[in-house]
Formats: C-alpha cells, structure tokens, sequence
C-alpha cells in the first residue's frame, strides 16, 4: 500500500512546476480530503474477512505438500472481525 502524507510534501521550484505556489496547500488539502473520504467508504469488517480468507488459503498452500503426503494434518482457523 502506498500513501503520501500531505504533511509532508514540499515544492522546491514553484515558479516552473505544474502547480502553482497558490496551489501547493491547495494540493496537500485535496490528499487529505481524498484519503478522509476513502477511509469513510472503507468496509473494514468486509476487508478483515477477505485477509482471513487470503491468510488460509495462504497457509494452506504453503503446508499442501505436507498434507498431501499425510504426514500432517493442518486446521486453519480464523476468528470473526469485529
């Protein structure tokens, strides 16, 4: 995941750069609009049980030549978001 703190952003040449020195806050406050309205839409009980999922199949995949063998046997249990 990448993210850009808006805090964090610096213009050096403002006078031959795409933005403007008027528009350097103007960009750093869309960023932090973008990224509030993002984590509002966010379903984030939604995404816990796509990464439980992904995490199973993931373990899973990595001990299938163990099991497939039988010298093992593995149980992947996930708990439910909260």
């Amino acid at each position: 995941m990448i993210t850009v703190n808006p805090d964090s952003l610096r213009f050096f040449d403002k006078s031959d750069s795409i933005f403007n020195a008027a528009d350097v806050q103007d960009t750093a406050d869309a960023l932090k609009d973008a990224k509030k309205q993002s984590e509002s839409k966010l379903d984030r009980t939604q995404l816990l049980k796509v990464a439980n999922k992904q995490a199973k199949d993931v373990i899973e995949r990595l001990y299938a030549p163990t099991t497939e063998a039988g010298i093992y046997t593995v149980t992947v249990t996930t708990t439910d978001p909260k």
